[in-house]
């Protein structure tokens, strides 16, 4: 019998699906918070403890977000600085967390390009696996099957991390490379450091916290940034004059959001 693909409404569905039987994750998995409050008032999606005992930051989308393994690393930096007082105080009895460098697994139905090279450069002592959803209807009921996209190792990589050349040279049109290299000029001009390089995109920082990010298409390019509603958005442009409207509608207040969590 052959079950039927489904959608999933949004990240809260996929929660509630992987909450109800986390081996769907793998044989053993543990969920041991459910969207557990950071310090700057932002929820990470979920907390687990695999098999072998290894701290487990989830981060959940149902469609594919370059910015995905950003995000996670962002709720990975909390998890870290609180290791001990999670291993004692949020498992419950006869669940254990082993003494080791907690691990990342992203849950998607599938994943931007530029995120796997990205993984490729996460150091070797934190574990990053990518695990594409399938979704399935099973009665009356919604279940996930989860497939792992294997990260291609740093040996299998032909030179450095790409440069800001590499990225422009990826797209293919001059007017699109164009407008990609003048709205890195105008996010740099509201930085108030040197934007990092973050596999194939470029992330932009005020007071320490990034605010805005892009990153190159083929045929185009992303945009994103900080949102209140959403905690992260994002956008496919073309031309500068599209970029425009968010570099002056959006980005500002993207500005003022990571200015007013710095002064928490």
């Amino acid at each position: 019998m052959v079950l039927p693909e489904v959608e999933l409404r949004d990240e809260a569905e996929l929660e509630s699906i992987l909450r109800r039987d986390p081996s769907q994750i793998e044989q053993g998995f543990r969920i041991i918070a459910k969207q557990p409050r950071t310090s700057e008032g932002r929820r990470l999606d979920l907390l687990g403890v695999d098999r072998e005992g290894a701290l487990t930051v989830l981060e959940l989308k149902v469609s594919e977000d370059p910015d995905q393994l950003g995000q996670a690393l962002d709720y990975y930096d909390w998890v870290v600085e609180r290791f001990d007082w999670i291993k004692h105080n949020l498992p419950e009895e006869g669940v254990a967390v082993r003494d080791q460098m907690p691990q990342i697994f992203l849950v998607a139905p599938d994943f931007d390009s530029r995120l796997v090279t990205l993984a490729k450069y996460i150091r070797e002592d934190v574990k990053v696996r990518l695990l594409r959803y399938i979704a399935l209807a099973v009665g009356d009921k919604k279940e996930v099957k989860c497939l792992e996209v294997q990260v291609p190792p740093v040996s299998a990589v032909e030179g450095p991390p790409p440069k800001f050349e590499d990225q422009l040279s990826y797209i293919e049109d001059a007017k699109v490379r164009e407008a990609f290299a003048k709205t890195k000029e105008a996010l740099q001009a509201l930085s108030d450091e040197e934007p990092l390089m973050r596999g194939w995109g470029v992330a932009f920082y005020k007071q320490g916290r990034k605010f805005a990010d892009i990153a190159p298409r083929r045929k185009a390019f992303a945009i994103g940034w900080k949102d209140e509603e959403k905690d992260w958005d994002w956008g496919n442009f073309k031309s500068y004059e599209e970029a425009e409207f968010i570099i002056k509608n959006k980005i500002p207040d993207a500005v003022r959001l990571v200015e007013q969590r710095k002064r928490r």
